[in-house]
Protein backbone atom coordinates (compact mmCIF):
# COMPACT_ATOMS: atom_id res chain seq x y z
CA UNK A 1 0.00 0.00 0.00
CA UNK A 2 2.86 2.41 0.66
CA UNK A 3 3.80 2.27 -3.02
CA UNK A 4 0.20 3.04 -3.99
CA UNK A 5 0.18 6.02 -1.62
CA UNK A 6 3.47 7.28 -3.03
CA UNK A 7 2.23 7.00 -6.61
CA UNK A 8 -1.05 8.66 -5.66
CA UNK A 9 0.79 11.50 -3.94
CA UNK A 10 2.89 12.13 -7.01
CA UNK A 11 -0.14 12.22 -9.30
CA UNK A 12 -2.19 14.42 -6.94
CA UNK A 13 0.40 17.06 -6.07
CA UNK A 14 -1.33 19.64 -8.26
CA UNK A 15 -4.80 18.85 -6.89
CA UNK A 16 -6.47 20.51 -3.93
CA UNK A 17 -7.00 18.62 -0.68
CA UNK A 18 -10.71 17.95 -1.31
CA UNK A 19 -9.97 16.39 -4.72
CA UNK A 20 -7.27 14.16 -3.24
CA UNK A 21 -9.57 13.14 -0.38
CA UNK A 22 -12.44 12.26 -2.73
CA UNK A 23 -10.14 10.00 -4.75
CA UNK A 24 -8.79 8.37 -1.56
CA UNK A 25 -12.34 7.72 -0.28
CA UNK A 26 -13.45 6.26 -3.61
CA UNK A 27 -10.44 3.94 -3.76
CA UNK A 28 -11.18 2.70 -0.22
CA UNK A 29 -14.70 1.78 -1.22
CA UNK A 30 -13.39 -0.45 -4.01
CA UNK A 31 -10.59 -2.22 -2.14
CA UNK A 32 -11.26 -5.00 0.39
CA UNK A 33 -10.17 -4.74 4.01
CA UNK A 34 -7.02 -6.76 4.67
CA UNK A 35 -5.43 -6.68 8.13
CA UNK A 36 -1.79 -6.97 6.99
CA UNK A 37 -2.06 -4.41 4.16
CA UNK A 38 -5.27 -2.34 4.23
CA UNK A 39 -6.86 -1.86 7.63
CA UNK A 40 -8.30 1.32 9.15
CA UNK A 41 -4.90 2.48 10.47
CA UNK A 42 -2.98 1.78 7.28
CA UNK A 43 -5.69 3.46 5.20
CA UNK A 44 -5.39 6.65 7.28
CA UNK A 45 -1.59 6.34 7.14
CA UNK A 46 -1.85 6.16 3.31
CA UNK A 47 -3.80 9.44 3.45
CA UNK A 48 -1.11 11.04 5.62
CA UNK A 49 1.53 9.84 3.16
CA UNK A 50 -0.44 11.29 0.22
CA UNK A 51 -0.76 14.69 1.89
CA UNK A 52 2.41 14.95 3.97
CA UNK A 53 4.81 12.55 2.24
CA UNK A 54 5.55 10.51 5.37
CA UNK A 55 4.22 7.10 6.45
CA UNK A 56 3.53 6.95 10.21
CA UNK A 57 3.15 3.15 10.17
CA UNK A 58 6.04 2.18 7.89
CA UNK A 59 7.59 -0.01 10.60
CA UNK A 60 4.28 -1.81 11.15
CA UNK A 61 3.32 -2.65 7.57
CA UNK A 62 3.38 -6.34 6.73
CA UNK A 63 4.33 -7.27 10.28
CA UNK A 64 0.94 -8.42 11.57
CA UNK A 65 -1.51 -10.89 10.11
CA UNK A 66 -4.12 -11.25 12.88
CA UNK A 67 -5.83 -9.06 15.47
CA UNK A 68 -3.94 -11.02 18.11
CA UNK A 69 -0.69 -10.16 16.33
CA UNK A 70 -1.64 -6.47 16.42
CA UNK A 71 -2.19 -6.68 20.18
CA UNK A 72 1.16 -8.47 20.64
CA UNK A 73 2.97 -5.83 18.59
CA UNK A 74 1.33 -3.02 20.58
CA UNK A 75 2.41 -4.64 23.84
CA UNK A 76 5.92 -5.39 22.53
CA UNK A 77 6.35 -1.70 21.63
CA UNK A 78 5.10 -0.60 25.04
CA UNK A 79 1.61 0.56 24.09
CA UNK A 80 -1.45 -0.32 26.17
CA UNK A 81 -3.79 0.19 23.21
CA UNK A 82 -4.18 1.65 19.71
CA UNK A 83 -4.99 5.10 21.11
CA UNK A 84 -1.55 5.31 22.75
CA UNK A 85 0.14 3.96 19.63
CA UNK A 86 -1.74 6.34 17.33
CA UNK A 87 -0.88 9.32 19.50
CA UNK A 88 2.80 8.43 19.46
CA UNK A 89 2.97 7.56 15.75
CA UNK A 90 1.19 10.71 14.59
CA UNK A 91 3.21 12.94 16.91
CA UNK A 92 6.39 11.36 15.52
CA UNK A 93 5.49 12.45 11.97
CA UNK A 94 4.59 15.98 13.05
CA UNK A 95 0.80 15.97 13.07
CA UNK A 96 -0.40 18.29 15.84
CA UNK A 97 -3.15 17.04 18.10
CA UNK A 98 -6.26 19.22 18.01
CA UNK A 99 -9.58 19.33 19.82
CA UNK A 100 -12.24 17.25 18.03
CA UNK A 101 -14.37 20.39 17.60
CA UNK A 102 -11.55 21.96 15.52
CA UNK A 103 -11.39 19.37 12.72
CA UNK A 104 -11.55 20.44 9.10
CA UNK A 105 -11.59 18.50 5.83
CA UNK A 106 -8.80 15.92 5.71
CA UNK A 107 -8.02 15.82 9.43
CA UNK A 108 -7.62 12.41 11.03
CA UNK A 109 -8.76 10.88 14.29
CA UNK A 110 -9.26 7.78 16.33
CA UNK A 111 -13.00 7.37 16.76
CA UNK A 112 -15.23 5.09 18.76
CA UNK A 113 -17.99 3.19 16.96
CA UNK A 114 -19.93 0.23 18.32
CA UNK A 115 -17.56 -0.06 21.27
CA UNK A 116 -14.44 -0.32 19.08
CA UNK A 117 -11.77 2.16 18.05
CA UNK A 118 -11.02 3.00 14.42
CA UNK A 119 -8.71 5.40 12.62
CA UNK A 120 -10.76 7.75 10.45
CA UNK A 121 -10.64 10.79 8.14
CA UNK A 122 -13.02 13.75 8.31
CA UNK A 123 -14.58 14.65 4.95
CA UNK A 124 -16.20 17.92 6.06
CA UNK A 125 -19.55 16.40 7.00
CA UNK A 126 -18.80 13.04 8.57
CA UNK A 127 -16.03 10.61 9.46
CA UNK A 128 -14.89 7.84 7.10
CA UNK A 129 -13.13 4.66 8.16
CA UNK A 130 -11.97 1.50 6.38
CA UNK A 131 -14.12 -1.11 8.08
CA UNK A 132 -14.97 -4.51 6.67
CA UNK A 133 -15.15 -4.85 2.93
CA UNK A 134 -15.90 -1.22 2.17
CA UNK A 135 -15.89 2.21 3.64
CA UNK A 136 -17.99 3.31 6.60
CA UNK A 137 -19.02 6.97 6.76
CA UNK A 138 -21.10 8.57 9.48
CA UNK A 139 -21.04 9.96 12.97
CA UNK A 140 -19.09 8.01 15.55
CA UNK A 141 -20.15 7.62 19.17
CA UNK A 142 -17.25 9.96 19.92
CA UNK A 143 -13.96 11.25 18.59
CA UNK A 144 -11.28 10.11 21.03
CA UNK A 145 -8.36 12.13 19.61
CA UNK A 146 -7.88 14.20 16.47
CA UNK A 147 -4.89 15.51 14.50
CA UNK A 148 -4.60 18.25 11.89
CA UNK A 149 -3.38 16.99 8.50
CA UNK A 150 -2.01 20.44 7.64
CA UNK A 151 -0.70 21.48 11.03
Amino acid sequence: MAAVASEARASWLGCDLATRLTAHLQRAGREPFDLPTLNCAFWVADWIQIVRGVDPVAAWRGRVKTKRGVLRMLAHRGYANELEAGTDLLRAVGLPEIAPCQVVVGDVAIIEKVGKHFWAIYDGRRWAAKIGQGLWAGRPVRVLKAWAING
